[in-house]
């Protein structure tokens, strides 16, 4: 007969997953993608219009509504983007939950929740999630 003692107990490895840490960004047309440092948005879009290293998100404008360069997004802290509007022709209506929709124009920025809808113009709209 063995006896098995606490110091003879072997270690045990515990595996745990977490959620991914950041934002996404989910358009109405299907395209994801995470943010990472920053994410220009528009129907061209040009990475020199955010911080180096920015990637950036084609969205179809047919009626050319939405601008080149459009917005910026960044992750802002736990469960948070911060929106800029880069100069846009026609600003971005940002709908926070529960708030009255409000319009971001004229270069200002905003910090907001996972779930905000962003609406771009031109029946684009996106919607600030959890990093997949």
């Amino acid at each position: 007969i063995y006896t098995l003692s606490l110091h003879d107990a072997l270690p045990i490895l515990v595996i745990q997953e977490y959620a991914p840490v950041g934002i996404g960004v989910q358009v109405n047309t299907g395209e994801f993608s995470n943010v990472v440092g920053g994410l220009v948005i528009g129907r061209a879009p040009d990475a020199a219009r955010g911080p180096m290293g920015s990637s950036l998100m084609r969205v179809p404008s047919p009626g050319n509504d939405i601008s080149r360069s459009h917005l910026l997004i960044e992750p802002a802290g736990p469960g948070e983007a911060r929106i800029t509007d880069l100069r846009s022709t026609n600003g971005t209506t940002i709908q926070v939950s529960g708030e009255e929709p409000y319009l971001l124009e004229n270069g200002e920025s905003v910090t907001v929740p996972i779930g905000t809808v962003l609406n771009l113009g031109d029946g684009v709209s996106l919607r600030i999630e959890q990093a997949r």
